[in-house]
């Protein structure tokens, strides 16, 4: 006889080390069971009919998670180092983030949004083929992005905080933001053309922006690279653009309109003045010099008499 619980079962933050059994039952709804103590999934349902939930426990494995589910699957923040017993039907998102994982092998191949990042992948073969959402792979030890198959992704693409000395097999289209800061880029090469929300690639070593976006919807950062001018920056800049810590000889392709401020290294400011600058692009809003430390120069000011005013009131109270 067939076993079937109509709706969802929620058994989230209850302290449990185990489940109940229900192994021969179906879910016809979600089934979370996150936020416990589980070392095991043994007595999963074996259908979930809308999304599987087993984040935040003390999970090494997936044995026992059930054969099928339909919707998302979530085994974020705990100990897992293999996909291995995952279930089948995963269509909607589809997140590992946070384990141990070395490899992706058991993905599944069709999802919505898929996060992995916050492990220590060196490779994202077997991701999925098709993501429809945001892709987010970073903070793993990833050296390239091959394994990806993706033209365009309706969402944001996350590869920050890895090794990559590379964005070839990127997805040539981005609908939300194109995040590669803090890798070891050289250039921009096999960047998406079109990237409809912001664009960054901050903290590389990239010494031209030649090969970029060519349209970006928000802000773009490029700063602390080694940039010496802006050849390839987008004509317009729908947000602020940040070029502070690169040492600029020339601010040749400097974007002509941006709808931001506009960032760059104090250093600059005597070899490239606000008038100047504003001869060269239509500003919308600001043009702020950076010091070291990423700080606007008024802050800097400001700091300094706050220091004399409170060296003022030290003395006062010597003084008394």
């Amino acid at each position: 006889m067939r076993k079937v619980i109509t709706g969802d079962v929620w058994l989230r933050k209850l302290y449990l080390t185990e489940l109940l059994d229900l192994s021969d039952v179906e879910v016809t709804g979600m089934y979370i069971c996150d936020m416990n103590y589980l070392t095991s999934l043994v007595g999963s349902p074996k259908f979930v009919g809308n999304g599987f939930g087993c984040g935040q426990n003390e999970l090494t494995s997936l044995i026992g998670a059930p054969a099928t589910v339909i919707g998302s699957f979530s085994c974020e923040l705990n100990k897992l180092t293999t996909l291995d017993y995952i279930p089948l039907g995963i269509n909607g998102s589809f997140n590992c983030v946070g384990n141990q994982l070395t490899s992706l092998k058991g993905s599944p191949k069709t999802v919505k949004n898929f996060n992995c990042n916050h492990n220590l992948l060196t490779s994202l073969e077997h991701a999925p083929l098709e993501v429809s959402g945001n892709y987010a792979c970073h903070n793993n030890k990833l050296t390239n992005l091959k394994g990806i198959n993706i033209e365009s992704i309706n969402g944001g693409f996350f590869c920050h905080d890895n090794f990559l000395t590379s964005l070839e097999h990127a997805p040539s289209f981005v609908k939300g933001a194109f995040i590669c800061g803090f890798n070891n880029l050289i250039d921009l090469k096999y960047a998406p053309k079109d990237v409809e929300d912001r664009f960054d690639c901050q903290f590389n070593n990239i010494q031209s922006l030649v090969h970029g976006p060519t349209e970006v919807g928000g802000n773009y950062n490029c700063n602390n690279n080694k940039l010496i001018n802006l050849e390839g920056a987008p004509e317009i800049c729908w947000g602020y653009f940040n070029c502070s810590g690169n040492e600029l000889t020339s601010l040749i392709g400097i974007p002509h309109t941006m709808h931001g401020s506009f960032y760059l290294s104090k250093e600059l400011k005597e070899k490239f003045p606000e008038e100047y600058i504003r001869s060269l692009s239509s500003i919308r809003d600001d043009v702020v010099y950076l010091d070291p430390n990423g700080r606007p120069e008024d802050e800097d000011d400001e700091d300094d008499e706050d220091d004399e005013e409170a060296g003022r009131d030290e003395d006062e109270d010597d003084d008394d």
